[in-house]
């Protein structure tokens, strides 16, 4: 196999058009009373501030449409009082209603929706009630968002959460969470150790809702939901992995193994997505990512080695690189990354550094180190 396929950009350009293909952007809906801090919920979720970092299209004369590379949003202004005949027909007629939005694959699907009501307001009314059915009846994927319930005391918060559950509990599917962006809330528990607040409810509740085609974005999306982000990359080293088994059901020698490089970049570059982590330096940096990883020489290294790192491989695998051998070098490779884009991940959370990663400094001695263990580890089973 010779250097110029390992290299070849035609190939590395391949496997990342085929993830930036097959995952799309989720599309979410945030709508509900005036003044409940909807954009606030927004911007604590994800990473880039979605609702500010644009002036938004807008979509109707009440809806605006604010996006960046991995989530669209669709703020609605908010009901008043007074107008709430205005509100239902344009959220419906002029929105929900629409064929665009229904569906999961559509470019302007909307895949949730949030219901937002103000804890300040202390009451979930019966107009709300009404537009919550009606968002199911249309199909929607629904959970209500209660608000600022740091303006709310132990038992008035109860009170609501029940009030909601009255008068949602003949919708199948419609879930509650409460949340609130001060930090003494966040961390506040209750008697049994409980949190009072459900962003993690919340995130892990939207995750399983988006269709599979978005929740590598929404993953990647995200300031927090390591949980969510490890379990996606999973995914996508399991896919990985049973793509460089097929590679290797055709056994190659140890000198090709060069052949497994397109499927692995393909798989670094999904985690460090999917974690969303970013590089500077687009193709360049893909190149630069092969020679960091060792990816050129640690294939031919490590199988090179195998007879010598693990006692009794070198008679099972008989100078080639066979499936097994092509499946575990990659999932080293992609749970490797993983591991240490989690890190990474907790640092950026805890401030401690952010989202970008410079290639040479994140695949260091350390992460080839935990390859050839992770690798041991699979051979030796």
């Amino acid at each position: 196999m010779s250097e110029e396929f390992a290299y070849s950009q035609e190939k590395l350009d391949e496997e990342l058009r085929k993830y930036q293909e097959t995952f799309k952007k989720p599309n979410i809906l945030i709508c509900g009373q005036t003044g409940a801090g909807k954009s606030s919920i927004v911007n604590f979720i994800f990473k880039d501030e979605v609702a500010k970092v644009s002036d938004g299209e807008p979509c109707t004369r009440d809806i605006t449409l604010y996006k960046n590379d991995l989530v669209n949003i669709y703020d609605s202004e908010g009901y008043e009082l007074g107008r709430e005949d205005y509100y239902k027909k344009m959220l419906f007629d002029e929105f929900l209603c629409k064929d665009e939005h229904k569906g999961i694959d559509g470019e302007e699907s909307v895949h949730l929706v949030w219901y937002v009501v103000n804890g300040a307001s202390k009451r979930f009314t019966p107009y709300d009630a009404e537009l919550c059915h009606k968002i199911r009846s249309e199909k929607y994927k629904l959970c209500i968002i209660i608000s600022q319930i740091d303006n709310l005391d132990e038992t008035q918060l109860d009170e609501m959460v029940q009030s909601v559950k009255r008068q949602t509990m003949d919708v199948v599917g419609i879930k509650c969470f409460r949340t609130s962006n001060k930090e003494e809330a966040i961390n506040a528990r209750d008697e049994k150790g409980d949190k009072y607040t459900d962003w993690d409810e919340l995130i892990e509740w939207s995750m399983d809702q988006m269709p599979e085609m978005c929740k590598d974005r929404f993953a990647s999306a995200m300031k927090k939901g390591l949980k969510e982000k490890e379990s996606q990359a999973k995914k996508r080293i399991i896919a990985a992995t049973a793509a460089a088994a097929t590679v290797g059901a055709s056994p190659i020698p140890y000198s090709d193994a060069v052949i497994l490089i397109p499927i692995q970049t393909g798989l670094v570059l999904a985690v460090l997505n999917v974690y969303g982590l970013k590089f500077a330096g687009g193709a360049a940096a893909v190149a630069g990512l092969l020679t960091a990883i060792g990816v050129k020489n640690a294939g031919k290294a490590i199988a090179g080695n195998l007879i010598k790192m693990i006692p009794g491989v070198g008679s099972f695998v008989g100078g080639v690189i066979n499936a097994a051998v092509a499946a575990a070098f990659t999932a080293a490779i992609g749970e490797a990354t993983s591991v240490f884009a989690y890190k990474q991940c907790e640092k950026a959370i805890n401030g401690e550094s952010d989202y970008y990663v410079d290639i040479n400094d994140f695949f260091n001695s350390d992460f080839m180190n935990l390859v050839n263990q992770i690798l041991s580890s699979k051979l030796n089973k």
